[in-house]
């Protein structure tokens, strides 16, 4: 799958819902705008899988329009999902796959033509290693919810 342009619109709709990230918070304007060009955006189709229960957690995901249906199953294989959630815009999901290396709970699913930002694992890490005044306020956050940053 591959990217596809970011608008003006989908760019302030990114910055604002950034501004509610836990871990985007503490990023003043400037330090925010180097955060966005590490910040793809995909496109998905109806019932296009997003990512699948037990896959690597490896990016988070903004919704920038559209939605997602979030099902989990209690069965083996997958069988039976039940969605537990629908995302709209603006709302995220996945962050924690930025700090851990859990295997996702949940698949999630586009419920119509939907656009996601995706910031993945290894672009979040190189921004990292690029701004270590806010990779210190990062680790502090993921401290605080008692997780390790690997």
């Amino acid at each position: 799958m591959q990217p596809i342009e970011i608008s003006d619109s989908d760019y302030t709709k990114l910055a604002k819902t950034l501004r509610r990230v836990d871990f985007f918070k503490p990023l003043d304007l400037d330090q925010l705008s180097k955060a966005i060009p590490f910040i793809l955006l995909f496109y998905y189709e109806d019932g296009e899988t997003v990512f699948k229960a037990g896959a690597d957690g490896d990016a988070f995901y903004i919704v920038c329009s559209g939605s997602v249906d979030v099902m989990v199953s209690k069965w083996p294989m997958g069988l039976f999902p039940k969605t537990v959630a629908t995302l709209q815009e603006g709302q995220f999901f996945g962050e924690m796959a930025l700090f851990s290396k859990e295997k996702r709970n949940a698949t999630v699913l586009a419920n119509g033509k939907t656009k996601l930002f995706v910031l993945l694992k290894k672009e979040f890490d190189r921004f990292l290693n690029e701004n270590p005044g806010f990779k210190e306020k990062v680790e502090q956050i993921v401290n605080r919810r008692g997780l390790q940053n690997k």
